[in-house]
């Protein structure tokens, strides 16, 4: 037996993340770069793809590895809820949420969120990370786990959250001169 050929399977996953930008309606005078603005009482979508390049070698290369993954978790630096409004399932921050167990498809990649108004203005994480079927210790590794050890790949990306004034409207003044 000592002349067996060992095999070993390394399951292939791959992530990238965006975020839908409300640039429009965000009324900072100094909008944060390399930030999608998101705007307190609105929703946003949150783009995942499972495609990327992975290993230069056979069957890896660059495609789509979606049949590869478990489960896809996603984790706000802020408070959120699935879906246009908070009618949807409310999502606490800086917690790992199964996409899975919210019933959200490994291959769905357009998923709308929203932001409740008590969210504090400020600077904030979108983290993703998509889980290969034979995963049993979270090893992760950017965008793709190109290590063998590595059964995670993960990513993020920086969001502004901000609020905004509207119908605003001046109805008295005090001081005239």
């Amino acid at each position: 037996l000592d002349d067996i050929n060992p095999v070993f399977v390394h399951t292939p996953v791959c992530v990238s993340l965006s975020v839908s930008d409300d640039a429009v309606h965000n009324q900072k005078p100094k909008p944060a770069n390399n930030a999608s603005a998101l705007v307190l009482g609105r929703s946003f979508t949150v783009n995942i793809s499972n495609s990327g390049t992975h290993r230069n070698i056979k069957g890896y290369q660059t495609r789509d590895y979606t049949k590869y993954i478990k489960d896809r978790e996603i984790r706000f630096g802020f408070d959120t809820y699935l879906g246009n409004d908070r009618s949807g399932i409310y999502l606490k921050a800086g917690t790992w949420h199964s996409l899975k167990s919210l019933g959200i498809s490994n291959s769905e990649s357009g998923i709308t969120f929203y932001t409740p108004s008590w969210v504090d203005e400020g600077l904030y994480d979108v983290e993703i990370r998509n889980i290969a079927y034979n995963d049993t210790v979270m090893n992760t590794e950017n965008r793709a786990n190109l290590n063998h050890n590595n059964t995670v790949a993960e990513t993020s990306v920086k969001v502004e959250v901000s609020g905004r004034v509207y119908d605003f409207a001046i109805t008295d003044i005090d001081d005239i001169s």
